[in-house]
């Protein structure tokens, strides 16, 4: 290894202060190093506790990669599973919750940096004096107010996360009160259709709680098809036999796909082998929404399909998504707010379906309505704020038109 020398007590201070280096940091618990090629480097005496953290973070390359650690290599592998916002996010959680004074995770916020009387000695002035300004300009804009006031953003935002949550406990209501199968085909698989909507709804709120908003949009994907299929359905209950078919027949070989006049196959017709009987195959979600009383379900189904697709498979309209300055990164955050707006958004157009397919109580019934009736409101209001580049304005005056005929679907399919 090549020998490195200490800073010249004269020579300039390597932290920025303009001092020489004797009358700033050579008296702080840290030390200035110059390498073979007159780089200057910080050195800095470290306790038991971090020491035993650097060991552990060896182990843990150690038994990911099978070897140890070389130049240019991670300290520590967290830095591949999350943003760095996630982790300024995490620790400032963690200082609330320990109780840490409102204006240290301020400047923790803002600077990067937790000063302590322990470690004070370690950091160098210029760092020292952007944590104090941080400190200052906390207790400056808690005094004028400002720094507790949340945009009317943020504040849709919040209320489009509690009506979330609010949903997933709705669906898990209706389910635990009302999924009883054996009543026939059609009964049984609206109740799966149910079931998977609240279960994919459970991943999409995990995948927000980490702030990955692109695969968050993509599970919202199947939540909307299940909304159209059921829609298709209701409205043409003879279709339940041909999905019967094209799907369970298909996958026991009892059924076949028929062939064009060239020999190829064609989905959109389903043949029963011992009878030649025909049925319906592939149906296309543009279809579906055709089926709805709704005129604005086929212009959501135009706008709204498209866009969740791009996130759903590889496509050139989200690479931005996961480009971060002149690299990709996996841990780029984007889309969270658009993301959580339309999973509530479609997640509430399966809730308002259920009182149209099964018998329900009355008090089931009466908080799937007002649930519906307070998320219309929080939707409507939250995504005039969303008209950016991520989602443009087609598909924001399709969301809201479609949103503005919340509540009206089980009087929309009245004779």
């Amino acid at each position: 290894m090549k020998q490195r020398k200490k800073l010249s007590r004269n020579a300039a201070c390597a932290c920025g202060s303009g001092k020489k280096y004797k009358h700033c940091c050579l008296g702080k618990d840290l030390d200035f190093l110059v390498d073979h090629e007159g780089q200057v480097l910080r050195r800095i005496r470290i306790g038991d506790d971090l020491t035993e953290a650097l060991e552990d973070a060896r182990d843990h390359f150690i038994s990911v990669f099978g070897r140890e650690p070389g130049r240019g290599d991670p300290v520590l592998l967290s830095r591949y599973l999350g943003s760095e916002q996630d982790l300024e996010d995490r620790t400032a959680e963690l200082l609330e919750g320990a109780d840490i004074p409102p204006e240290y995770v301020y400047a923790y916020r803002k600077t990067g940096l937790l000063v302590t009387e322990d470690n004070k000695s370690k950091h160098r002035d210029p760092a020292l004096a952007e944590w104090d300004e941080a400190i200052q300009e906390f207790h400056v804009l808690s005094e004028s107010g400002e720094i507790h006031e949340p945009t009317k953003l943020e504040q849709c935002i919040s209320r489009v996360k509690w009506d979330l949550h609010r949903s997933r406990i709705m669906f898990g209501m209706f389910l635990d009160k009302c999924g009883v199968s054996g009543f026939n085909f059609f009964h049984d698989f609206a109740l799966f259709c149910v079931a998977k909507c609240a279960k994919t709804l459970s991943a999409i709120s995990a995948l927000l709680d980490q702030h990955f908003g692109e695969d968050a949009l993509a599970g919202s994907r199947p939540i909307y098809e299940t909304y159209l299929q059921l829609l298709y359905l209701q409205r043409n209950p003879s279709k339940t036999e041909d999905l019967f078919a094209s799907t369970v027949g298909i996958a026991r070989g009892t059924h076949e796909y028929a062939k064009t006049k060239k020999g190829k196959i064609d989905r959109r017709v389903v043949i029963e082998r011992q009878t030649g009987r025909e049925f319906e195959g592939f149906v296309s979600t543009r279809i579906m929404a055709e089926s709805s009383p709704f005129d604005e379900d086929q212009w959501l189904q135009q706008e709204l399909y498209e866009f969740l697709s791009r996130f759903t498979h590889p496509n050139v309209l989200s690479i931005a998504s996961y480009v971060e300055g002149d690299r990709f990164d996996s841990t780029k955050r984007e889309m969270v707010a658009e993301a959580t707006m339309l999973a509530l958004f479609v997640s509430t157009l399966v809730l308002e379906q259920i009182p149209t397919l099964f018998f329900l109580p009355e008090v089931v019934a009466g908080d799937l309505e007002r649930f519906v009736r307070s998320a219309k409101e929080t939707v409507r209001e939250t995504v005039n704020f969303l008209e950016t580049q991520s989602i443009r304005d087609a598909l924001t005056d399709a969301i809201s038109a479609r949103t503005l005929r919340l509540g009206e679907y089980a009087h929309a399919l009245s004779p």
